[in-house]
């Protein structure tokens, strides 16, 4: 048996001086690098389900559309802000504490000329930690 738990990050990014551009993938990654991983969640040391938890889903998702997103990549237009939400959901087999924290948010300013934005925004992260959600499994 196992228990489903969901996490959310809700953020904004406003660009300045050019357009930006934000990778639309999502990985599990405790040291993510630039232009490769996407934007990336680890599990805290907090967790004690942690070794037995596995991802079912992530996504990164805006409030709101617009015309200069890809498949790959959502646009802040110039002197923009958009907002957006990464989802997690994860499977936990054991009875215990789990929490994810958000490690990097890979963004860039070449748009779809470039395979991934090349740019990892890691730093001033401590904030974004999820709630720590307790599962009983019985």
């Amino acid at each position: 048996m196992s228990a489903t738990v969901t996490f959310k990050f809700v953020f904004d990014v406003t660009s300045f001086g050019a357009d930006m551009y934000i990778d639309k993938e999502v990985l599990a990654d405790s040291a993510p690098t630039a232009s490769v991983d996407g934007n990336t969640y680890s599990t805290t040391s907090q967790s004690t389900a942690a070794g037995t938890t596995s991802s079912i889903s992530s996504v990164i998702s805006a409030s709101n559309t617009d015309s200069g997103d890809t498949s790959t990549q959502f646009i802040v237009d110039e002197n923009d802000t958009r907002r957006f939400t990464i989802t997690v959901v994860q499977r936990a087999a054991i009875s215990g504490v789990i929490q994810i924290e958000l490690e990097g948010i890979n963004w860039g300013t070449l748009g779809t000329s470039d395979s991934a934005p090349d740019q990892l925004y890691n730093f001033n992260l401590d904030d974004f930690l999820s709630e720590i959600v307790t599962v009983n499994i019985q």
